[in-house]
């Protein structure tokens, strides 16, 4: 009798970071990247430099790979600025921010696919 062929499994590697994020702080809508997440919370980068600790903050993101919507708010917890680009005493560089946001409450649903997307990325790679 043949032996039945397993189907071949193909796996797509994505990097998971960094990927897009909204953040709305008071009137003000911002573009950042997030470049860690963790259950705690997450670090965006961003050009915006209004953003202060102690800020309240809605914002929004999908998970990459699992396309869940994590929106919810949070509270800016440090800031660290970088000039990039130029010589300081120039124009035409910019200031990169890292803003390190903790969530603040999150839905059960919401941390449950945040907890999965962070199991998925410590699993072992196989061989």
């Amino acid at each position: 009798m043949p032996q039945s062929k397993k189907p071949q499994i193909v796996t797509k590697k994505v990097s998971a970071f960094p990927f897009p994020a909204e953040v709305k702080v008071e009137a003000a809508s911002l573009k950042a990247q997030v470049v860690k997440l963790s259950t705690q919370g997450f670090m965006i980068e961003t050009e915006a430099n209004h953003l202060r600790p102690g800020d309240k903050i809605d914002f929004g993101f999908n998970l990459p790979v699992l396309h869940h919507t994590i929106q919810s708010q949070g509270v800016v917890i440090k800031i660290y600025s970088q000039f990039a680009g130029a010589q300081k005493n120039e124009q035409t560089g910019q200031a990169l921010n890292l803003v390190e946001v903790h969530f603040k409450n999150l839905s059960i649903d919401q941390k449950n696919h945040l907890y999965d997307f962070l199991k998925r990325l410590q699993m072992p790679k196989a061989s």
